[in-house]
């Protein structure tokens, strides 16, 4: 009986320890959002340095040089915290707020001259999605 019990102790033990591991892994660390500026035909604005641009994902559309644009960025950062970052950056380039609408994802309008600039921020399970419509008004 002895023999078990101390058995189902070192068992549980490491089980216990493995959990713990594993907690400590999936902590969150803070993540800090550094502007990087991007600059498509006539349209500049600032991504968070740590988001890398989908290729595949994304279009770019250009005549007579206009340019209308889909860009598709992953990286990571919290929804509160993209949309506090490009309120504060994208109103440091000229930009101006249109409309917010921010819920499970985030919808963010902005306007400068005759340009707009649409985000849409999609957080999904390890990593956030940025999505930009480059357009005129």
């Amino acid at each position: 009986m002895k023999k078990l019990l101390v058995g189902f102790l070192a068992i549980f033990s490491i089980f216990i320890a493995g959990c713990s591991e594993i907690s400590t892994m999936t902590q969150k660390e803070p993540i800090v959002l550094t502007p990087k500026t991007v600059k498509k035909g006539e349209f500049t604005f600032v991504i968070p340095a740590n988001f890398v641009l989908e290729e595949n994902k994304s279009l770019v559309y250009e005549i007579k040089n206009e340019i209308r644009a889909y860009l598709v960025y992953t990286g990571k950062g919290s929804l509160d915290d993209l949309v506090t970052f490009f309120n504060e950056y994208l109103y440091k380039l000229g930009w101006n707020r249109e409309s917010k609408l921010v819920g499970e994802e985030a919808i963010l309008a902005y306007s400068r001259k005759d340009q707009l600039l649409v985000i849409r921020i999609r957080p999904k399970f390890q990593i956030t999605q940025i999505e930009f419509l480059l357009t005129k008004k």
